[in-house]
């Protein structure tokens, strides 16, 4: 039961690690894009659609880069907590 918690806790952790980079990255972007309209003069709500489409495209790439890791350490996770809720209810 030990080894499962274990490999329960690494997939999370994982699981958190790319979820904060995927976050770091939008916002670099987003402060790159803010500092960069800055001096063109734009509205601020021009420049919240601007950052709005950016955030939007950044996300559906992030999605689609770590998509497939996702749903493999997602798919991993939910075979190893149905083994966490099982193996103590079988007989010995």
């Amino acid at each position: 039961m030990r080894q499962v918690d274990q490999a329960l806790a690494t997939l999370r952790r994982l699981f958190e690690d790319i979820v904060g980079l995927v976050m770091y990255g939008l916002a670099t972007v987003e402060a790159w894009l803010r500092a960069a309209m800055a001096p063109t003069g734009l509205p601020a709500q021009a420049q919240t659609v601007v950052l709005l489409l950016a955030v939007v495209v950044l996300a559906i790439v992030f999605l689609r880069v770590f998509g497939g890791v996702l749903r493999v350490l997602l798919a991993v996770f939910l075979v190893l907590l149905a083994l966490h809720v099982v193996l103590p209810a079988l007989p010995r």
